[in-house]
Formats: structure tokens, C-alpha cells, sequence
């Protein structure tokens, strides 16, 4: 079961079918493609050299900023229970107005508005994100449906990057948002599914350990993610429990059974950049790995088919009914890692859609 994103996704979620046990966790690291040093060391997500950019190029920044200015007094929306309908019914999409939306926007905008603190060094946009943030830390005590706890998983990495960028702003004590991670959103986690919720929760648990320098919980986050992928993506770099989605509750079939095939590969490739970026900051093998390969090989496939979707061979329909199709604008962070001359010729055509953690501005060339 899911339920509706707002703000910057467009993509529908849907409830995941079908799960593995978690992976163990490793003992040790081995050929690593990455050392972490003093001059990189990770917050979260990005580097310490990477904030450093963003200080020195606020004017990439300028419509981050204008939103975050315009949402000063913005209004949280944090409830004890967070138990949102639905998203898809066997009609379509679910028109309850009990819906995910209010940990959507807020997460988003508290990450909003701590990007707008990296850029611009004034405090009163941490101390926004950090309101945002506290009200939620102060107030949920539980997640009781499974649509929740997709929702938290699609959007609590925008929280907790926030928390840790903002961390050192106002004398701020987040002592109630680390339980909050450890008490709610940690247990929420979807890590067992083999789909894109899966997928989504390594970012949510990468991010979180990234945040609580959990070690344990990084390792165990670096297995299922690498566990995930291998049966997630087939050998022609076809992610094979993504393709066939329709735009119902009959996930993978009916009449439109596909239409969503496109837009679902970029919503599970979307976590995977992201964590494939942290994974690599923190010195484990991407790259270089059997799993890289593999998101080499999707994220190709991808390329192919949103730079031509009538090569899309799992929707029957009018391929000009394919829903979402240039939902792709974390390739600008994919081809950094996994360069890929179809990704590129995307990227360059332009009309990136679903900017989502502001890829664009982070990792997009300077103007």
C-alpha cells in the first residue's frame, strides 16, 4: 500500500511485493575504492568538500534560497500517528485527503531550508529546518499503517540530512530528533522488501547511520542494499519488479499493467545514486563492485528508454501514454559515478524532471 508524494516527486508508490531476509552483517570491509580522509570526511550526504562548493557558489542556489525565504514562518504538520491511507486503490489513485503529504512537505521543506543555510550561512534558515524537525521529534510516537511507513522511508533522508547539516547552528540540541530516529523511523524501516521500498529504506538507514556514526548499522545497510540490487536487477539491466507497474492496486497488471514501468526504474534507481554516493564516501567498493556493474547496466537501460520511450517493450499501449518518463534528474548524480554515453546524451537534451534532494544544483555543471 502507498499514498501520494508531493512537492518535488511525482512518482506514485505502491506497496512492495514479495521480501528476503536481511543480510548479515559484514565483518570487514574489503577492496575499497574510496579512502575517507580529513580534507572528505562525509556529514551527510555530502562532503565536507562538497559543502565548501556550495559556500562558494551560492548563486546556484538562488531559487533554494527564495523558497526557504519565502517559507520562514512555514506550518508543521506533525501528528502522534502517522497512518495515512493508501495511495492506490483498484481505481487508481486514492483521493483521501488522509494522506502522506504532511511528512512529505515537511521533511522537504526542512531540507529546503538547511540547503539554504549551506549556501548562505544565516541562521535563520537552520533555525527553520530545526523547528520543522523538533516538531516532529516532539510529537510522533508512532507509525501505524503500511503507507506510513512507505512515506517515511521515501522521505525521512530529507529530515535527517537537515538535522546533520543544521547540527552545529543556534545551539541547537537534537537530542530528541536521534531518538525519534532511533525509537520511530529506524524501526519503520522497509528494508525487507525487494523492491523499490526497499531500496528507498538503505537510503533512509545509510543516511541515519551516517548521522549517528552507527557503524553497525552502516555494514548492515552496505549488505541489504548490495542483496537487494542483485536480485532486483537482471542481467540486462532490466529492473525486473519495477517495469510491469500499473497505475492501481493491481500493481503489475491490468490494462495499463507498464504505464508506470519507466517512472518506477527512475523511482528505485533514484535511492540507489544516492546511496551508491554515501557507500562510496564512506570507503565501501561501488563502483568497482559486482553490484556496480549491475546499476551500471540499469541505469544504461534506463538512458535507453527515456531518451526513446518507444523502445519500452512492457507497455502495450500508445508508448506517448508512458506516465513519467523524464523523471530522471538524478542521473546528473548517476553518470558522476557510473558515466554512461546514453545517460549523457539525457542529460544534455535537458527537461530533467523530479529534481528531487536538488540534484540539479548539487551536482549539475557550473553555469
Amino acid at each position: 500500500m502507498i499514498m501520494k508524494y508531493s512537492l518535488w516527486f511525482s512518482a506514485a508508490l505502491a506497496l512492495s511485493l514479495g521480501c528476503a531476509a536481511p543480510a548479515e552483517i559484514p565483518s570487514k570491509r574489503s577492496n575499497l575504492n574510496h579512502n575517507r580522509n580529513a580534507k572528505h570526511v562525509s556529514t551527510v550526504f555530502l562532503t565536507s568538500t562538497e559543502i565548501s562548493e556550495i559556500k562558494q557558489h551560492p548563486e546556484r542556489f538562488r531559487t533554494v534560497v527564495a523558497s526557504a525565504e519565502k517559507n520562514l514562518n512555514y506550518q508543521t504538520h506533525a501528528v502522534a500517528d502517522f497512518a495515512p491511507d493508501p495511495h492506490y486503490t483498484s481505481t487508481g489513485i486514492n483521493s483521501s485527503e488522509n494522506n502522506g503529504k504532511i511528512f512529505a512537505d515537511d521533511a522537504r521543506m526542512a531540507y529546503t531550508q538547511a540547503l539554504a543555510y549551506l549556501a548562505t550561512g544565516e541562521s535563520k534558515y537552520a533555525a527553520t529546518a530545526q523547528r520543522i524537525i523538533d516538531a516532529w521529534s516532539m510529537t510522533l510516537k508512532t507509525v501505524s499503517t503500511e503507507q506510513g511507513k512507505a512515506d517515511i522511508n521515501f522521505n525521512a533522508s530529507y529530515m535527517i540530512m537537515a538535522a546533520a547539516w543544521t547540527k552545529n547552528a543556534n545551539q541547537w540540541r537534537a537530542a530528541k530528533f536521534d531518538q525519534l530516529l532511533r525509537n520511530v523511523i529506524l524501526p519503520a524501516s522497509t528494508r525487507k522488501n525487494d523492491n523499490n521500498h526497499g531500496l528507498w529504506a538503505i537510503l533512509m538507514e545509510a543516511s541515519a547511520a551516517q548521522y549517528l556514526n552507527d557503524k553497525m548499522l552502516m555494514e548492515s545497510a552496505y549488505a541489504r542494499w548490495n542483496q537487494i540490487l542483485k536480485g532486483a536487477i537482471d542481467d540486462n539491466g532490466v529492473m525486473t519488479r519495477e517495469v510491469e507497474r500499473s497505475g492501481t492496486s493491481n500493481w503489475r497488471g491490468g490494462a495499463d499493467k507498464g504505464i508506470k514501468g519507466i517512472a518506477y526504474t527512475h523511482f528505485a534507481l533514484l535511492p540507489v545514486a544516492l546511496s551508491a554516493k554515501i557507500f562510496n564516501d564512506e570507503g565501501y567498493p561501488v563502483t568497482s563492485s559486482e553490484t556496480g556493474k549491475l546499476i551500471q547496466k540499469a541505469y544504461h537501460k534506463a538512458a535507453v528508454w527515456t531518451d526513446n520511450p518507444e523502445s519500452f517493450p512492457y507497455y502495450s499501449g500508445p508508448k506517448s501514454n508512458l506516465e513519467m518518463v523524464n523523471n530522471a534528474a538524478y542521473f546528473i548524480l548517476m553518470d558522476k559515478l557510473f558515466p554512461d554515453p546514453t545517460g549523457e546524451q539525457v542529460i544534455k537534451k535537458g527537461n530533467l524532471q523530479m529534481n528531487a534532494f536538488n540534484v540539479i544544483e548539487l551536482f549539475g555543471k557550473n553555469d
